[in-house]
């Protein structure tokens, strides 16, 4: 293709007077428009001619006071378009736009009428068919005919200036033409089944107009009926029309009146304007279901007659048979004002391994992609038995191709740029590996590497404490605040558990599958930059995800406080205010000193919450229906009714006796002359309950767990709390209650706990495990175990026991590695004893450098438990010493100013031997013996003014 100079120049155009936006070329060279024909319409010119008022000769002719041809609605009318040259030839293509409602302008859907399929050199003549919509309004029209020259047709616009080239106005005039035909009409059912009263659009029926021959008719109004419904005017809030064409697909698109119509009564006359076309025409009747609407009312609709081109139309079937049902509808803590996203890994995942799906449960939100392919986890306890989906995050990068396996959600149908605002997050999920430094939550376009882009939450580049962890139950929605924490909002931190609403910080984007290209996520990833240096995959979310939630609405106290009780009941989390029900009734009071380990069951239908077993996230303790299984699904339990709850926390005391616990007994009971009791205590509240449920609780070593007979155990029920003040009651094997002890060890379990003889229904009660007999003694409580280095570079070890029963004796061992212990001392401990004992040990020869000491105490019967870890650094001073010695996987050279030049090793046959340094400084260095066999070393120092020889061994 040939090549022009371009010269730009700055200049002030003629005023153009006309209605519509100015167009035209900026140069009279090359290419120009010589003839256009349009039905009857024939305007042929040259390079010297030009039209009427306003034109620029070779730029811009005004053409519109040339006569009009008519052109009928529906039909279709032959154009011409001959293009010549008024100078050199170049590359060029037209453009017919035609403003066919006469609003003066040409931006409408199909006022575009036709643009060249290609860029054509030179001289040519283009020409084709238009044909006129059935809803141009009637009148003389503008049509306007842009020839560029351009190698992209599609570039070419109704307005503004361009370099070469020639815009031509022309008039034409819209006549009216012959009416559709009517031919039949319908109307069919749809809902049939079950229809939450939280819906929006929910569809009712459908009507379907058939028109035969011609080219316009207008449907202009409905008169819609309630057909079998109870009460149309208080359950149904709006009735929405919608018109998909001859498309038998619903879309809630195109409405026939804009934002739906408000019910007046159970007969509703809706007045519009919709053109029709031949053939079937399809419309929609949809209801918004009022929040307020009555469960297990009926709903449904029916169309009495239609108006039709002035006439009124019955269709053949007015009220077709069937209906559906109004049920409760669900969402967190009942909260369904702004809900946006609910995704829950125990409904609407589909496939395993991997999940190919994860359905919003809110149906009204916008739907969710899986990218990549991760799985779901149905067994793990980790979630309190509700499973999650586990991003695993793959490895690779953009130039292998493996970015288009990112793990990563996506928002159904948003772009690069565009999302949703989310005013409250809830989350219970887990970041699993927190140098994923840009991991989002949600986020919009523009993310880059560094200060992130408005609308993203991350993870904080340094040092990033994992708060956002399930380990820290948190289940909070993210704040306005900007304490230093582990996760970012606009480039400010934010701590995980602080409030985020009201203010709409957080937008969510599309992510995409691959190539250089934006990967916005709603969970997971970012955007990749064009030379590859930020790769998004390194970003993928990596972790359990088991429910995500979002509302667009910002959310009262109450509500986020409904929200949070019930994640907390669902998966097990001790959450800092009070727990309610979706009612808004309090079900558990979380004053101290039992608001810690905080679990329940319970079934809620406004939530679709049915929690069947729970346990503490150590699981030391357990409460659940029926028999415990290995997911909350396969529990066979069941709760009668709706709004059901077992709710209970605990105090921080040790799950065995001490003397503190024993001084809190009852007295005086019958079959209870009690000998100790586990020093923790449980707040039990059961709210509208009626089944029996079971408990059980995990015995610490200090129980003793191998001296349980079950005939010994007894379970306390106190008003108050306090056991030793009256208002307890005691429990046991075969009293009559129903009550069951049995045992594994180290777990003692309570069966049958039932509303008649020990919890009773809308009452907190408070329990603990107590023993009968010193045979079934619960305690060997150890108080403290400490370690000092003392002046003499020895280090003293003393520990006390607050009890003790059948303990043999005492050992104290120290270790370098945590994995090697060696033997310290053994010292007899007191057998049985319910006083506070004292023990002393001392270390004379202290490893050098960090150290670890621990105490394992030992019973009679030979069982072992360990104490706490304890440690202990041992300067090395000025003498150079190495250890281990001997040694295994490593040794390490002690001294002052040591460096690995100053050293050499030497086998016993006196060559010097290589080694892997592991880690320097300079008053220690580490060295691998992963190279050496067994044997005798010798390690020759010389640093230039003192020279000595130490000896190392290799096991």
């Amino acid at each position: 293709m040939s090549t022009k100079l371009t010269i730009i120049s700055l200049f002030l155009s003629p005023f153009i007077a006309y209605s519509q936006c100015a167009s035209n070329a900026t140069s009279t060279a090359d290419e120009d428009i010589l003839n256009v024909t349009f039905g009857t319409l024939n305007n042929s010119s040259t390079c010297a001619t030009t039209g009427g008022a306003g034109s620029i000769l070779n730029e811009y002719s005004n053409y519109t006071a040339v006569a009009a041809p008519n052109i009928t609605q529906c039909a279709n009318v032959s154009f011409s378009v001959q293009i010549g040259t008024c100078g050199g030839n170049y590359g060029n293509a037209i453009a017919i736009f035609i403003d066919w409602n006469g609003d003066l302008d040409f931006v409408d859907a199909g006022e575009t009428v036709y643009t060249s399929a290609s860029s054509t050199t030179g001289p040519h003549t283009e020409s084709g068919s238009i044909t006129v919509p059935s809803n141009a309004s009637t009148g003389l029209k503008r049509m306007r005919v842009v020839n560029v020259e351009t190698g992209t047709p599609s570039s070419i616009t109704a307005c503004g200036t361009y370099s070469w080239g020639e815009t031509e106005d022309y008039s034409v005039n819209v006549v009216a033409g012959a009416a559709l035909a009517y031919s039949s009409s319908n109307v069919t059912q749809i809902i049939t089944g079950n229809v939450t009263k939280c819906t929006s659009n929910q569809q009712i029926i459908g009507i379907q107009v058939v028109m035969g021959a011609g080219c316009s008719a207008a449907l202009t109004q409905f008169q819609l009926g309630a057909g079998s419904s109870t009460n149309l005017l208080a359950d149904v809030s709006k009735i929405h029309i919608y018109y998909t064409g001859t498309s038998s697909t619903y879309a809630a698109t195109n409405e026939y009146v804009v934002g739906g119509t408000t019910p007046t009564g159970s007969s509703n006359t809706i007045n519009g304007n919709q053109g029709l076309t031949g053939g079937t025409n399809y419309f929609w009747i949809t209801y918004d279901i009022s929040s307020g609407a009555t469960v297990s009312d009926l709903i449904d609709g029916s169309c009495a007659q239609m108006t039709i081109a002035g006439v009124t139309r019955i269709p053949t079937t007015t009220n077709p048979a069937g209906n559906g049902t109004i049920t409760m509808c669900t969402a967190p803590g009942g909260v369904t004002s702004g809900l946006e996203t609910w995704l829950r890994a125990d409904i609407g995942v589909t496939g395993a391994t991997p999940v190919t799906a994860w359905n919003n449960q809110y149906a009204a939100g916008t739907g969710v992609l899986v990218n990549g392919s991760p799985n779901i986890n149905t067994i793990s306890t980790s979630y309190n038995y509700n499973p999650y989906i586990d991003f695993t995050a793959p490895a690779g990068s953009l130039a292998d191709g493996v970015a288009a396996n990112r793990q990563c959600l996506r928002l159904s149908g948003f772009s690069g740029v565009n999302g949703i605002n989310y005013t409250s997050l809830f989350f219970a999920f887990n970041l699993t590996d927190l140098t994923r430094t840009y991991t989002h939550i949600a986020t919009v376009d523009n993310v880059t590497n560094s200060t992130p882009a408005n609308g993203t939450l991350h993870g904080d580049i340094n040092g990033a404490s994992a708060s956002i962890l399930w380990e820290t139950y948190d289940i909070t929605d993210f704040g306005t605040s900007s304490p230093a924490g582990t996760w970012q909002r606009n480039g400010t931190n934010v701590l995980s558990n602080s409030i985020h609403f009201s203010t709409k910080h957080i937008l969510s984007a599309n992510c995409t599958t691959g190539g250089n290209t934006t990967l916005n996520t709603f969970l997971g990833g970012q955007r990749d930059l064009s030379d590859l240096s930020f790769l998004g995959h390194t970003r993928d979310w990596k972790g359990p995800a088991a429910e995500i939630i979002g509302y667009t609405a910002s959310l009262s106290a109450l509500n986020r406080q409904k929200i949070d009780s019930y994640l907390g009941v669902k998966y097990g989390i001790t959450y800092p205010s009070n727990y309610l029900s979706t009612s808004g009734s309090t079900i558990f009071t979380t004053a101290a000193p039992y608001n810690n380990n905080i679990i329940g069951i319970g079934r809620d239908d406004s939530e679709a919450l049915t929690q069947k077993q729970s346990h503490n996230d150590d699981d030391l303790v357990r409460i659940y229906l029926s028999s415990l299984a290995a997911t909350n699904a396969a529990n066979a339990g069941t709760f009668s009714s709706d709004i059901s709850y077992v709710m209970t926390g605990a105090t921080t005391g040790s799950m065995c006796a001490t003397a503190a616990a024993n001084a809190e007994m009852p007295t005086g009971l019958a079959s209870c002359t009690l000998y100790s009791r586990i020093e923790r205590e449980w707040k039990v509240t059961r709210t509208n309950m009626a089944q029996n449920f079971n408990m059980d609780f995990q015995l610490a070593t200090c129980g003793a767990p191998s001296s349980v007979n079950t005939a010994h155990l007894r379970l306390l029920v106190d008003d108050d709390g306090n056991f030793a003040n009256g208002g307890t009651q005691c429990y046991y094997n075969g009293d009559g209650t129903g009550i069951v002890f049995s045992y594994s060890n180290p777990t003692i379990t309570v069966s049958n706990i039932n509303i008649a003889n020990h919890i009773p229904n809308n009452a907190t009660k408070y329990i603990t495990i107590a023993s009968i007999n010193v045979l079934t003694p619960l305690p060997v409580e150890l108080l403290e175990f400490n370690a000092q280095l003392n002046d003499e570079r020895k280090v003293d070890l003393t520990w006390s026991t607050e009890t003790e029963l059948n303990n043999d004796h005492f050992v104290v061992e120290k270790s370098q590695n945590l994995v090697d212990w060696s033997f310290v001392a053994k010292i007899n401990g007191a057998g049985n004893s319910q006083k506070t004992l004292y023990y002393q040990a001392q270390d004379n020869s202290p490893y050098l450098g960090l150290s670890y000491y621990r105490l394992k105490q030992v019973d009679t019967d030979g069982a072992i438990s360990y104490s706490e870890i304890r440690t202990i650094s041992v300067e090395s001073g000025s003498e150079m010493i190495v250890f281990p010695n001997p040694a295994q996987d490593f040794f390490t050279i002690t001294g002052k100013n040591i460096s690995p030049e100053h050293f050499i090793l030497i086998d016993p046959l006196g060559k010097t031997i290589a080694l892997d340094i592991v880690s320097t400084s300079k008053d220690a260095l580490t060295y691998s013996t992963n190279s050496l066999s067994s044997g005798i070393y010798f390690i020759n120092y010389n640093n230039g003014a003192e020279e000595k020889t130490l000896k190392l061994t290799i096991q």
